[in-house]
């Protein structure tokens, strides 16, 4: 599970994050070795597995609510809580089935919610150079830009019924978030800006890419009031 290199410390400490045994909330992020932060590392100094672990232990597990009712953002601990509280709340999870390979104990839950049709996966990685490779002009520019609206069309879907959309990836920082300002975009008629004001207003810690906030600029025209007001 790719994570973006803009999270992380340019010069990094150099030697690789060390995991604290056991890990505690409190000093989860701390590397054993030299006591840093683990965004204070290089990205290539801090393995996947073990950042999802400090993230699996320091979630607060609490969804942001961008439009009551209707749409929420976070990290998958806030999904999962979240959908198991409440049967009315479907959930997007831009982590995609890459997530189970990193935290085994989410596929059972959330093979339970594809079951019923209460989850739709993007196979999305956090990384700008995976995004705009997507920006080719061609035929993987048009799959990507189907893929998004496919899933602008279910989420909008399940809103018409009555449901809260809660999106997810691992954080509720990059990926999410990038979706949550999609739908803003097609579902309030808003331009990147304006929808990235409003869903930052809700979490103020987002940060999409820069290879997803190209894409949100490049496919705005497609994006921008694709569900007309009723």
């Amino acid at each position: 599970m790719a994570c973006d290199r803009a999270q992380f410390g340019e010069a990094g400490q150099g030697h690789p994050f060390e995991l604290r045994k056991p890990l505690a909330k409190p000093t989860a992020r701390r590397c054993a070795t030299c006591g840093a932060d683990v965004l204070a590392h290089a990205r290539g100094e801090v393995d996947d597995a073990s950042f999802m672990s400090i993230l699996n232990v320091t979630d607060d597990q609490t969804p942001s609510v961008v439009i009551a009712g209707e749409l929420a953002l976070g990290s998958f601990n806030a999904a999962l809580r979240l959908a198991q509280e409440d049967p009315a709340v479907v959930v997007v999870n831009c982590a995609g089935t890459k997530l189970h390979d990193f935290l085994p104990q989410t596929r059972t839950v959330m093979e339970g919610f594809r079951a019923t049709q209460r989850l739709l996966d993007l196979e999305w990685e956090d990384s700008a150079e995976w995004a705009e490779r997507q920006l080719d002009g061609g035929v993987e520019e048009a799959s990507a830009l189907e893929t998004l609206l496919d899933a602008l069309r279910w989420a909008k879907e399940q809103q018409q019924q009555g449901k809260m959309v809660m999106v997810n990836c691992a954080q509720g920082r990059s990926r999410s978030a990038t979706f949550a300002i999609a739908l803003v975009m097609a579902t309030r008629n808003l331009e990147v800006e304006g929808a990235y004001a409003l869903v930052k207003e809700a979490r103020p810690f987002i940060r999409p890419n820069d290879g997803f906030l190209k894409q949100l600029h490049r496919w705005q025209a497609k994006l921008k009031g694709l569900f007309p007001a009723e």
